[in-house]
């Protein structure tokens, strides 16, 4: 048995061009209304290692591990078939 969904996601890409030609078109009041903007942070690569290297209170060391969330992924079943030799 097989599932199957569909996602949607944003290509930043296109929402660029999309912007530039509103904006080129001077009808840059769309932008507002066809967008929400927002601001994401992610963690650099080396956070850890920083956050160890500089003395930060306990208040903040808390507050900084409540930044990384880990979660189990969902099983995956790969079936091979067996080739004799």
């Amino acid at each position: 048995m097989a599932t199957f969904g569909l996602s949607t996601s944003i290509d930043a890409v296109a929402v660029e061009r999309l912007l530039q030609g509103l904006r080129i078109a001077k009808q840059t009041r769309l932008i507002d209304r066809l967008f929400q903007q927002s601001v994401r942070y992610t963690l650099a690569p080396d956070a850890s290692s920083i956050v160890r290297s500089v003395a930060l209170s306990k208040p903040l060391l808390s507050l900084f591990a409540e930044c990384q969330v880990t979660k189990p992924r969902t099983l995956t079943l790969k079936v091979r078939r067996i080739v004799a030799e």
